[in-house]
């Protein structure tokens, strides 16, 4: 069993995408995506790698009510010692819609990548949609605004037989890739400025007075901007998490 191979990359057919920002200006709409591997790929690479006798997955529930979940996978060792069976937990919270069926896929995502399943895709530079009338996927900017959209296409290193990380020295983009006029819409404050010191104290302040910890805290900005620090926040980021945080604050103040 050779645990280093469900680290490899994925078809592109594999990997699914959601926006995670979407606005609109005087240019148009804009948007930027994550890219996720489908919970059917991490089970056909888990059966691949391991056996589908030698690994299980198993759910629980999450302080703050979201959802854990933990990918077990029995490792045989030399010898004439038993194997040995180890569990990898991580989770998610529950969605907006479909709450507990999007909860038990985004915890077995985020608990695959502990085991190295997909981790490859936190290397992949800011996805920008390509918003255009014949996009195969549709959304809606933060005013309401309908768009269809194609997600940005995978570099060479991110497809089987890739590093799965990204070459050192100059970016190249990939074929088809974010093209200037793919890019006339975004806004400026959402190209990669950092955050202020402003903004992390504002969030810091956040995370305190709501008791939200750092084990939930990062995993939140991972799921929303795939960043798992909060120096690692655009300027853009964390407005629209400070946003998102006062709102959660005051429904619970309301609620």
């Amino acid at each position: 069993m050779d645990l280093k191979k469900l680290a490899e990359p994925f078809p592109a057919s594999d990997v699914e995408w959601r926006i995670a920002q979407a606005g609109k200006n005087a240019k148009g709409v804009w948007a930027k995506c994550l890219a996720y591997i489908t919970n059917r790929a991490i089970m056909a690479r888990l059966d691949e790698v391991c056996g589908p006798e030698n690994w299980s997955n198993d759910f629980k529930d999450a302080p703050g009510g979201g959802i854990l979940c933990g990918i077990s996978i029995v490792i045989p060792v030399s010898g004439d010692d038993y194997p040995i069976n180890v569990t990898k937990w991580d989770g998610a919270d529950q969605t907006e819609i479909e709450a507990v069926k999007g909860g038990l896929s985004g915890a077995m995502k985020r608990a695959a990548v502990q085991w190295g399943i997909g981790r490859y895709l936190y290397n992949l530079p800011e996805g920008w949609a390509k918003v255009h009338d014949g996009g195969k996927h549709y959304g809606k900017a933060k005013d309401g605004t309908p768009f269809h959209w194609d997600p940005p296409p995978l570099p060479d290193w991110a497809l089987p037989g890739g590093s799965g990380a990204p070459p050192v020295g100059p970016v190249q983009q990939p074929k088809g890739g974010n093209d200037k006029s793919a890019q006339d819409a975004f806004p400026d404050d959402l190209k990669p400025v950092p955050l202020t010191k402003a903004q992390m104290t504002k969030i810091k302040t956040l995370q305190r007075e709501m008791n939200i910890s750092d084990e939930q805290y990062h995993l939140r900005i991972r799921d929303l901007y795939g960043k798992t620090k909060t120096n690692e926040l655009t300027k853009a980021d964390a407005s629209d998490l400070i946003d998102k945080l006062e709102q959660k604050r005051a429904e619970g103040l309301t609620s």
